[in-house]
């Protein structure tokens, strides 16, 4: 398998973990704001038997922000799930020499950026030739 087809495969299953995530937030959110005031207070119960001690209470309020909170993160996960896809659907298109300076070039870049050098005009640079393939 080449370098690139490893890349392609590893960025689905990124997008894959990701869209997985996401369904789990959303299902999370979804089932905090069904609770019965009878479910919450079993609910409550359980959780300070399980952990020892007294735990604040939560109201239906609370629930709600939790639930816009978990929504949001998977809207998130969402888009990030889409930007790996479309870059795996890039890796895929572009001839494999072509894709191995491309990624060694923005492999390049982003070390750069990992050891703390600011390095705007070689990510620009290498923005610019990614625009360019994907024209």
């Amino acid at each position: 398998m080449s370098a690139a087809t490893e890349l392609e495969q590893w960025l689905r299953d990124q997008a894959r973990t990701r869209i997985q995530q996401a369904l789990a937030r959303r299902s999370y959110a979804r089932a905090g704001t069904n609770l019965t005031d009878v479910d919450r207070r079993v609910a409550h119960a359980l959780a300070e038997q399980m952990s020892g001690r007294k735990l604040p209470k939560t109201s239906r309020a609370d629930e709600a922000k939790s639930a816009t909170i978990e929504e949001h993160i998977a809207s998130k996960l969402e888009g990030e799930a889409a930007m790996l896809l479309r870059f795996a659907a890039f890796v895929c298109s572009i001839d494999a020499e072509g894709s191995k300076r491309l990624l060694i070039a923005a492999s390049h870049a982003l070390r750069s950026y990992q050891h703390g050098n600011g390095a705007p005009d070689l990510a620009k640079e290498i923005a610019d030739k990614i625009d360019e393939a994907t024209a």
